[in-house]
């Protein structure tokens, strides 16, 4: 592998580490997952992809987070679903 490739896998791995382990302050009581996901693209950059059936983007949630993972946690607890932030793309599946 050539020392320019193995500097941009390098980097890609860094950066999607930095936007899971971002910092944030996020508290805010009773919202819908809607709302929720919303504040936290507002506050991170962060763009949602997933499959629109597979998220109760209706249900009420409160947030307490100070950090992406954990936002992402409570927003969609209890919903069977599984996440991964790539870059400034946060993956949204439902899990089999």
């Amino acid at each position: 592998m050539s020392s320019k490739k193995l500097l941009l896998s390098i980097a890609a791995v860094l950066a999607a580490i930095l936007a899971y382990g971002q910092t944030l302050h996020l508290r805010k009581d009773k919202l819908k997952v809607k709302e929720a996901m919303a504040l936290i693209t507002e506050n991170t950059g962060c763009q949602f992809i997933y499959a629109s059936g597979d998220i109760d983007t209706t249900r009420t949630v409160s947030l307490n987070a100070s950090s992406l993972h954990q936002a992402l946690q409570q927003s969609f607890e209890g919903q069977d679903l599984s996440f991964r932030v790539s870059g400034k793309s946060i993956i949204i599946k439902k899990e089999a």
